[in-house]
Parts: C-alpha cells; sequence; structure tokens
C-alpha cells in the first residue's frame, strides 16, 4: 500500500513545482499550434481534505478544432494532474483556409500543501 501511496503522491507535485507545470502546460500548447489570448492563473484554493490545493487557470485559445483536441489529449497524458473543465468553443472564422475556433477553458492543476 506505502508504494501504491508514493505512485498516487507523485501526480500531485510540491506547491514550489507548480509553475514549472504550468508553464509546460502552455508550451505543450505552443508546439501544437495554438494561439494563447489569455492565461490568468486564479487564487489557490486549498481542498476541505487539507491534503492538496486547486491552482485554476483561466485560459482562451485560438486553433484548430483537432489541435485544441490534440492539446487536451496531451494534457491527459501528463505525469501530474491537471484537469480541464468549462469549455467553451466557437467564433469560427476561416484564416489562411484553416478554421480557426475560440476556446476558452479552466486549467486546473493540483500541489500537495506542505506538512
Amino acid at each position: 500500500m506505502q508504494q501504491q501511496l508514493a505512485q498516487q503522491m507523485e501526480q500531485l507535485p510540491p506547491e514550489a513545482e507548480v509553475p514549472a507545470l504550468l508553464k509546460q502546460v502552455s508550451e505543450l500548447g505552443i508546439r501544437i499550434g495554438l494561439d494563447f489570448k489569455l492565461w490568468k492563473p486564479s487564487g489557490q484554493k486549498p481542498n476541505t481534505s487539507g491534503l492538496y490545493t486547486e491552482i485554476p487557470v483561466d485560459v482562451e485559445v485560438a486553433g484548430g478544432y483537432h489541435s485544441v483536441a490534440m492539446f487536451f489529449d496531451r494534457i491527459s497524458k501528463l505525469r501530474r494532474i491537471v484537469n480541464v473543465v468549462d469549455i467553451k468553443m466557437g467564433s469560427a472564422k476561416l484564416d489562411r483556409n484553416k478554421v480557426v475556433v475560440q476556446t476558452t477553458f479552466k486549467a486546473v492543476a493540483f500541489a500537495l500543501l506542505p506538512g
């Protein structure tokens, strides 16, 4: 059980590592070809369990539908836990023979609370 707990705890970085995790997420999107219009971290919210805190980031990107889907897929494969919630897609426009969709969502990273 200790080994299983250690593996699960690895998915939750210490708070000091969260900025690097969030940078990794944004770089992932840039490599896929998304244009970031907004990247706004919100205040941290400690979970009622007292074990971890949530770090939400409001995000808006412009890019193709498939690029956005690939971005979400790559986030799901990260070693650390990052949830994507409140997804809204719209305002499709034709740009250089490509359909570009505005997508807003909240990326929520998690970190262990010291203790």
